[in-house]
């Protein structure tokens, strides 16, 4: 969930940049409340050939999002 400012940043680039993984986005929206961006977005993370790669994006998001939910699939 991407609330106030981090619903306007590239997390996702950077973290495909940084970290080497390939996102997918699986779905996605932007409600605002009041004029605050509330944004919510499903994605698929996959490094093939490096798996530490994936958890360290999804660290990475953490730290920069108001909440994050894994998925296992």
């Amino acid at each position: 969930m991407f609330i106030g400012d981090s619903a306007e940043q590239p997390v996702l680039s950077e973290v495909a940049i940084k970290f080497g993984v390939a996102v997918n986005i699986l779905h996605g929206k932007i409600e605002y409340i009041g004029e605050r961006a509330l944004g919510i977005l499903v994605v698929q993370l996959t490094a093939p050939h490096n798996p530490t790669a994936v958890a360290a994006a999804v660290e990475h998001i953490r730290q920069r999002t108001a909440q994050v939910e894994v998925i296992r699939g």
